[in-house]
């Protein structure tokens, strides 16, 4: 093949096309190999065992990290975690995912197995693809009933329902709460809130039968007293509001029946915790509610039901500050406080509720994780990452040995315990989403978003001394004004981005000239660029080959205008003039040829489009421009 392109390349050059080098798909998914030859024609090296001389995109020849990352072994922003069976589910919100590991990892710096909410380990868009049931948006909360898999996915005013736990990447949920279908994520689904609404949830859980929701923005919990088996089920109990169409926070003043952004839930038999983030405590009910706006039996952080400054009477083991994490079991309730940057275990938890109803007296914690002692409370202990403090975490869970702890805002990682510490301020023996304790940047990001790194180069061509890379993940097309000579090179210009650093596809917002989202290939005929864009539809035209950053394209085809990019233009039929996820294109000087993936069909112009939205001549693939069903 590559001999065959070599000599389709020199009979091309001898004409009037300045073709150059084009080689698709890429030699290597972060990475381009050149094969540099004499000066002269360029043509593709097709002697047999032959080795590449150059690394574009990677620091040596041994690496091959998408923007030198690990990916699978990588978290931002981690939240919820449980385990279901032998496997551990990790909600890692930053990346718009849920993370399967098929077993509890037992070394620093594992890689996850199996990917929820994306179509791969290397892709974090939120909502990728669209609203559907494929798709997450900052997930915060999981819970299982031992068989399913409950996620909250907190931005799109939703909780995912799926029988079984996913087995391959990118499945698709089975039920929705909180919204009419899998299509739809406005908050309260546009409305007040109702039994079928939610705003922000956060928090997920399941006793085994019920179902219980933190509804975060609406100040409240929803109990299902069933597993819903049908889309937009109606909560039948509603706590911290009198009824499911309030939902003001600490409704009719603050007391044992009201709330202010509660979110996690923990059942022991009848028994029934709720985190109470923003009032500082945890609430406590000996029963499980069976009506609306039902008062707490006991509380822990407050010295009183009417009390709810942080840190009450200062830092100790009777105060709390923001509990965002709960888990109990017959003699333990343990709570993570986020903005005390410490985990809390209160032993004999029984004798403690009893005492409090009984005297009212305050219920003290034993053990602290985090901190050296009660009365701290700073960020990793006002140090240096390690083993032992937390900087703003998230989220607790335990399986009833061992203790997960998502260190979540600032360390972006998630700390295993492998008993319940019994004495102060133990260290955590194992880490997920760093390669060691000490490390704690998003992502494992060594080194940034840059002009030397690539993320899935999806095609690299030559035009007189430019090359040109479509780097895909990183929502960019990277210039640069000579081949490089040496290892590591950095581009000379980017364009879909405003700089060398940001990779937000649409640079964060819609669709526009100077806007990228998954470019897939690119063409030049020396004079003109053309990019093929997969996500947003449509092929952008450069009247020249910018030479600064950020510049905007003079045309475009498969769309109306240069800000819209719907697939096939919003319609269920494609024609001559839309794309469908299209991944590829050539010329011969003087034809266009772009490959329409998601239509099933190469669509050829006769001559170059001069004005927005031109439609193609001929179809191939196709009978005609209306259709596009795979093998017709």
């Amino acid at each position: 093949m590559l001999n065959n392109l070599s000599k389709t390349i020199t009979k091309l050059k001898s004409g009037r096309l300045r073709l150059g080098l084009y080689i698709a798909p890429v030699i290597a998914a972060f990475s381009i190999a050149v094969v540099v030859p004499a000066l002269g024609p360029r043509a593709v090296d097709s002697v047999s065992g032959s080795t590449a001389d150059i690394v574009v995109g990677q620091a040596d020849m041994a690496s091959n990290l998408m923007n030198r990352r690990q990916y699978g072994k990588t978290l931002y922003l981690p939240s919820g975690m449980i385990k279901i069976e032998d496997k551990l589910v990790i909600a890692d919100r930053g990346n718009n995912r849920v993370l399967i590991y098929n077993s509890v990892p037992l070394s620093d710096n594992s890689a996850a197995d199996t990917v929820i909410g994306q179509p791969d380990l290397a892709s974090n868009i939120s909502n990728y693809g669209g609203i559907s049931s494929k798709s997450l948006d900052s997930p915060s909360g999981l819970g299982t009933d031992g068989t399913r898999l409950f996620i909250a996915d907190t931005d799109n005013h939703r909780i995912l329902i799926y029988n079984s736990l996913p087995s391959h990447n990118f499945a698709e949920a089975d039920l929705v709460v909180g919204q009419p279908d899998m299509s739809s994520n406005s908050a309260n689904r546009g409305g007040s809130p109702a039994a079928n609404t939610v705003n922000t949830p956060k928090a997920v859980y399941s006793d085994g039968t019920r179902l219980f929701v933190g509804d975060d923005m609406n100040n409240r919990i929803l109990i299902y007293n069933a597993i819903p088996s049908s889309n937009n089920a109606a909560a039948d109990v509603v706590l911290g509001q009198p009824d499911m169409s309030s939902n003001a926070a600490n409704n009719g003043g603050l007391s044992a029946q009201s709330m202010y952004q509660p979110s996690l839930v923990y059942t022991v038999g009848s028994r029934l915790y709720v985190s109470d983030i923003q009032n500082n405590r945890v609430l406590i009910y000996d029963t499980i509610p069976a009506v609306n706006f039902a008062a707490a039996d006991a509380v822990v952080g407050q010295p009183d039901m009417t009390t709810r400054t942080a840190n009450t009477g200062g830092i100790s083991n009777k105060s709390l500050s923001k509990p965002v994490g709960l888990f109990a079991d017959t003699d333990r309730l343990i709570v993570l406080e986020q903005s005390n940057n410490r985990v809390m275990v209160y032993k004999n938890i029984d004798a403690k509720i009893s005492a409090f109803i009984a005297s009212g007296s305050r219920i003290e914690a034993d053990v602290v994780i985090g901190q050296p002692d009660f009365a701290s409370n700073s960020a990793n202990q006002g140090g240096a990452v390690s083993a032992f403090g937390l900087n703003t975490p998230s989220r607790i869970y335990s399986d009833g040995t061992k203790l997960f702890i998502s260190d979540y805002l600032r360390n972006h990682r998630v700390l295993i315990y492998n008993s319940i510490p019994e004495i102060n301020n133990a260290p955590a023996d194992v880490v997920i989403g760093q390669p060691n304790m000490t490390s704690n940047s998003a992502n494992q990001t060594a080194e940034a978003v840059s002009a030397a790194v690539l993320a899935a180069a999806r095609n690299v061509f030559v035009t007189g001394s430019k090359m040109i890379v479509c780097d895909s993940y990183n929502n960019r097309v990277l210039i640069y004004n000579s081949i490089p000579s040496s290892d590591n090179a950095a581009a000379d210009v980017v364009i879909g981005q405003p700089d060398f650093t940001s990779n937000l596809a649409n640079q964060g917002g819609g669709a526009g000239p100077n806007t990228m989202y998954r470019p897939s290939a690119a063409y030049s005929d020396g004079t003109r660029l053309l990019v093929v864009e997969a996500a947003n539809h449509r092929v952008l035209v450069y009247d020249s080959i910018p030479t600064t950053n950020n510049a905007s394209a003079d045309l475009v085809i498969g769309q109306p205008d240069l800000i819209s990019n719907s697939a096939n233009q919003g319609g269920l039929i494609p024609a001559a003039n839309t794309f469908y996820y299209p991944v590829g294109i050539s010329s011969d000087g003087t034809r266009l040829f772009v490959s329409d993936q998601g239509n099933h069909r190469v669509l050829i112009f006769n001559s170059f489009p001069t004005a927005n939205n031109a439609s193609a001549d001929v179809v191939i693939g196709q009978p005609d421009m209306a259709s596009n069903l795979p093998n017709q």
